[in-house]
């Protein structure tokens, strides 16, 4: 059992912690139980899955005036890298900025693995933060197709989108689910394309035991109240690369160079404490979104057993309708569900919308896969590659 006590020193008399935390548990399943009779969902997408732990080390933050990044973001931030097996980890306050940063550390000035106008391969069936990161980065993004039965791309759909400008790969693990890695990582290497992963709905899915995320150069994970693990916001990018974690240290804070583990001589007359190496944003998190981490890492097993356990209950429920597709996964893989996406077939007797319907009108939430196809978004309209 994880001692909690380490995080929330503040909170260590064992009497008055456990008042408080009795105080918050019995506050938050009240309040649970308000949301529950105000839904209209019995079966919701999503429910929260924090507890009094995690609102007692926020609370620790609070009291001891520690708001912005700070000791507890670098503990989850190393915490999770060791976790998924990376050598860096990099927190950002959610994960469209980790997308973002992965595309801009790839053509920052001194750090380019790509140039601008280079092409950069990103699957249609994807939340839209990955190609608006590429575009505004400069890239040019080509969207491909996905495999019906996993909803992920593969080695053969890449092969064949690859032309005389492709530079790079923006992998999507859709829903937990991993791609074929050996096959994938054979194109890559045949065409030197640079790989970015996107695992935003991916923590804790490993392909042959590795986690996603680490195949590449880089890769992006959320922290969106509904995703694996919560920080109410939040988000990361990892790497082995150590240039390329400075970049990302950089891009997270105005181009700051404080942060950086490789140190930039000092000009002349220059405060070492504010020296700018490059650009960069302001995608800091916030230290109570590191406090909420530190926690939830420890029960990340817990989610994971839970989330595969509901998918596997509702696959017997419904393998049973002819009707219905469930999605598939190869055999090296270890999915780590998020959700669980259903295809209706082209000859069933009842609709998409009328299965739909029917869900919701019994309480059961649905939604569309992350967001369809992104060439028949509105956004469409304004891109011509997504026409």
């Amino acid at each position: 059992m994880e001692n909690h006590n380490a995080y929330f020193p503040g909170f260590c008399d064992t009497e008055h912690r456990q008042l408080l935390s009795s105080i918050i548990e019995d506050s938050l399943s009240r309040q649970q139980t308000l949301n529950a009779k105000e839904s209209k969902y019995w079966y919701p997408m999503s429910i929260p899955t924090y507890g009094s732990d995690e609102v007692i080390n926020v609370l620790d933050s609070l009291l001891r005036m520690e708001t912005t990044m700070g000791r507890k973001v670098r503990d989850f931030e190393s915490r999770f890298a060791s976790m998924v097996g990376a050598k860096h980890a990099i927190m950002v306050n959610s994960g469209s900025s980790a997308d973002l940063l992965a595309c801009f550390a790839c053509v920052m000035p001194g750090c380019e693995k790509l140039q601008a106008g280079d092409e950069i391969l990103i699957p249609a069936l994807t939340w839209p933060t990955h190609i608006w990161s590429a575009i505004m980065a400069g890239l040019t993004v080509k969207t491909i197709d996905v495999d019906p039965s996993t909803l992920n791309t593969t080695a053969e759909i890449i092969e064949n989108a690859i032309g005389p400008k492709t530079k790079a790969l923006f992998l999507v693990h859709l829903l937990g689910n991993p791609c074929d890695m050996d096959s994938i990582m054979a194109i890559c290497n045949k065409h030197q394309l640079i790989l970015l992963e996107d695992c935003c709905e991916s923590l804790c899915a490993r392909y042959d035991g590795k986690h996603v995320g680490t195949f590449g150069l880089m890769g992006a994970f959320s922290f969106f109240f509904s995703h694996h693990l919560v920080t109410m916001e939040g988000g990361m990018v990892v790497t082995n690369d150590d240039q390329t974690a400075d970049c990302l240290r950089i891009l997270r804070a105005h181009g700051w160079g404080r942060e950086m583990q490789s140190k930039v001589p000092t000009k002349s007359g220059r405060d070492p404490r504010f020296q700018f190496i490059n650009w960069g944003f302001n995608v800091r998190p916030t230290e109570l979104q590191g406090a909420f981490g530190q926690i939830q890492l420890g029960r990340q097993r817990e989610f994971a057993a839970s989330r595969n356990d509901k998918f596997r209950n509702m696959q017997s429920f419904l393998s049973v309708v002819p009707e219905l597709s469930l999605p598939e996964w190869h055999p090296k893989a270890q999915p780590c569900w998020m959700f669980l996406p259903i295809t209706v077939s082209r000859h069933s007797k009842f609709t998409k919308q009328q299965l739909i319907d029917f869900l919701e009108s019994k309480g059961v939430e649905t939604r569309p896969v992350v967001v369809g196809d992104m060439k028949r978004q509105p956004a469409a309209d304004h891109f011509q590659f997504l026409r």
